[in-house]
């Protein structure tokens, strides 16, 4: 766990930032949902935050213990807040990664998110996707009496919620101002989840997919995958504002529906839910979704990489590596397949350390996911060590492609083996060999865990690696320096 504490603090200079719908407050994330349900209240002036009732004593020290930014010191607020983020992190810690991961990866909850389900297949998952939204976003507004026509703000309910200092706790909050902001959390992840059409209608034209993108993801059949760069609120160009201002005005729009008295709430929100949750048919990938301008934001913004830049990073990496026996033919067998399309592609960064044949070794790489395989191309300098010497030596230069399978496939964590074969060439003179001979490298891990550290990156731990660079396989008795190693990766999607 130390171990996951170290990577966790690197997270933010390693990865984009975590993909969760419009971002909550966090120390690496804006507080989107945050910044965007406070003005959506100021402009409807509901709730009336001048009629919140006094703290109870639990609250203030809730308020004064709070890992996100309070902009009104009253109970309403408070409640609104932790209804909005509860969508995102229940009542865990923002930086607990494991515990996230099943919260967001939970197919059954995608509603919550406003994406699509397991079961939200084909041209007919984006109604079925919609209209999972629009039950949720009721279902949350009726359990805090905020469809019946007479509002009741009194109610109370206990909530668990996540604290600083105090950790994990229950504490007791409005009823109608909790639910409210889980209602307005999926409101408002019905425009970063979504495609909409430019003009000022904006209807809905196609809805993404988080949990098929996870394992045996086909983009025709689940739609295409969630786009991380449409969550980040502190993006200034046009495409973000206008989508930031969508969700500013229509959360204001359900809050001001809420708050009319006149007879007719239910009727008058359900009426709102349907002209903000439109759908426009006919856009597919043939025709790339009616040509979404959020698939340009893809392109330049964010963890997620198109295609063409994929085949340039594998381009670059080959140049790096074409001089050596061998690495050529791995090049031209892995640049052609960065164009497919089913890939979910991820750039690899590893560092490990062998204690029998004390050695260093530290690699970066390119690879793809396909179902429950993975396909990887790693170039690695792997310095040794003498111990006795008191000495470290150049070793050698490693470049290898990798198969894994993953066995053993959670929301928290996977179990795979993996197997490399590649070249290795000695970068120091020795006895009987010269600088630069190159023979072959292979390897492989038994059993190897991969840890979702968010929707940009996972930890990889490999405690069983074997690595064998043998640079000098022709002249003479073959000469290898094998290694059992520890390492630790990153994968970040690209």
């Amino acid at each position: 766990m130390k171990a996951l504490a170290v990577v966790l603090l690197l997270t933010p200079v390693l990865a984009s930032r975590p993909a969760r719908a419009f971002q909550i407050e966090s120390p690496v994330t804006a507080g989107c949902h945050e910044e965007i349900t406070a003005r959506a209240r100021t402009a409807a002036g509901f709730p009336d935050l001048a009629q919140a009732p006094a703290p109870t004593e639990d609250q203030q020290r809730a308020m004064a213990d709070l890992v996100f930014d309070l902009p009104h010191a009253d109970v309403w607020t408070l409640a609104l807040l932790f209804g909005v983020r509860s969508n995102d992190v229940r009542d865990f810690a923002p930086k607990d990664t494991s515990a996230l991961s099943g919260v967001h990866n939970d197919p059954a909850d995608q509603p919550a998110h406003c994406l699509r389900r397991p079961a939200d297949d084909g041209p007919d998952g984006d109604l079925g996707a919609l209209a999972a939204c629009r039950q949720f976003i009721l279902d949350e507004l009726a359990a805090g009496g905020l469809l019946d026509d007479t509002l009741d703000l009194a109610p109370r309910e206990q909530v668990p919620v996540y604290l600083a200092i105090r950790g994990r706790v229950s504490i007791e909050l409005p009823r109608f101002a909790f639910r409210l902001g889980r209602a307005l959390h999926a409101l408002q992840d019905g425009f970063t989840h979504v495609f909409r059409a430019p003009d000022d209608g904006a209807a809905i034209t196609h809805v993404l997919n988080w949990v098929d993108f996870i394992d045996d993801y086909d983009p025709e059949r689940d739609g295409y995958h969630h786009i991380g760069a449409l969550d980040d609120c502190r993006r200034d160009d046009s495409l973000a504002e206008r989508r930031r201002q969508r969700a500013i005005a229509a959360s204001s729009q359900l809050l001001a529906a809420i708050g009319d008295p006149a007879p007719g709430r239910r009727a008058r929100v359900e009426a709102l839910l349907d002209s903000i949750l439109a759908h426009a048919g006919g856009c597919d990938r043939a025709n790339d979704y009616c040509s979404a301008t959020e698939l340009t934001e893809e392109e330049s913004v964010g963890c997620a990489i198109a295609g063409g830049s994929s085949v340039l990073v594998l381009i670059v990496i080959g140049w790096l590596v074409v001089r050596r026996r061998g690495a050529l033919a791995l090049a031209v067998v892995l640049v052609p397949a960065a164009a497919r399309a089913d890939l979910r592609w991820h750039f690899d960064a590893r560092a490990g350390a062998s204690l029998d044949e004390t050695a260093l070794a530290s690699s970066i790489g390119v690879g793809a996911d396909h179902g429950r395989w993975t396909g990887s191309f790693h170039v690695e300098w792997n310095p040794w060590i003498s111990i006795d010497a008191g000495r470290v030596v150049a070793g050698s230069f490693n470049a290898y492609a990798a198969l894994a399978r993953r066995w053993y496939v959670r929301p928290e964590v996977s179990i795979y083996s993996r197997a490399e074969l590649g070249t290795s060439t000695l970068l120091f003179e020795l006895v009987g060999i010269d600088q630069y001979t190159t023979g072959i490298y292979y390897g492989g891990v038994l059993v190897g865990l991969r840890i979702p550290l968010g929707r940009c990156i996972d930890l990889t731990f490999d405690p069983s690696h074997l690595a064998m660079p043998t640079p000098s396989l022709f002249s003479g008795f073959p000469f290898y320096y094998g290694q059992w190693r520890l390492t630790l990766g990153i994968e970040a999607r690209l």
